[in-house]
């Protein structure tokens, strides 16, 4: 049987989708729906890259186009017809610009709040890098995040919306972290684990 990348004593339980190296049980970040497993980089390598594509979504919506002004000629006959057609076609004017004004400030506050939730899960992202260094360091996870008062991350372990830090569970070679305002995110829940990246439930 392969050996793990990582660990070359261990025996592995299969191969990254990501990247294709062997991985054994402890190296596995994530499995998706089809049973495949990713390591720790790749998982944060697809979950930055969904990321980057909701962005790259919100620079793609057009500005409203801006207002235009009419000018009429003399007051004849003619003149008159055709003021009373500018005046109707202004009106429809108004209305469909006020309609789609309407759609985009309801799918703005819709993205924002995918975009304050996708800020905080990255931000939980560095908390949990933090974390396994302070692992690698001490042999196991702090009991709470105010041990890592030292580390520059250390100083951002609080939701990205409301500022209201993080809840934090340390078992010592386990933990769970968690947003303590999901519902501002549109989600369930907000949280991680020590072998699972930041995802959001109950959306």
């Amino acid at each position: 049987m392969a050996r793990c990348a990582e660990h070359p004593d261990r025996d592995t339980v299969g191969r990254c989708a990501g990247c294709g190296r062997p991985v054994c049980e402890e190296c596995v970040e994530i499995t998706d729906e089809s049973g495949g497993v990713y390591c720790y980089d790749c998982a944060v390598s697809s979950q930055l890259a969904v990321i980057a594509d909701r962005e790259r979504e919100e620079a793609a919506v057009p500005a409203p186009a801006a207002a235009r002004r009419r000018r009429f000629g003399t007051w004849t006959v003619v003149a008159l017809v055709v003021l009373c057609l500018a005046i109707a076609a202004e009106v429809t004017y108004i209305a469909v610009s006020r309609s789609q004004k309407k759609a985009r400030a309801e799918v703005s506050a819709a993205q924002e709040v995918v975009y304050g939730r996708d800020r905080c899960a990255m931000n939980m992202q560095a908390v949990r890098e933090e974390l396994e260094v302070a692992r690698k360091e001490a042999g196991e996870y702090p009991a709470a995040l105010q041990q890592l008062a030292d580390r520059e991350d250390a100083l951002k372990a609080a939701c990205t919306l409301t500022g209201a830090a993080y809840v934090y569970e340390s078992r010592g070679t386990d933990y769970e972290l968690a947003c303590p305002n999901p519902v501002k995110h549109g989600a369930g829940a907000l949280s991680a684990t020590s072998t699972s990246v930041p995802h959001a439930t109950g959306e």
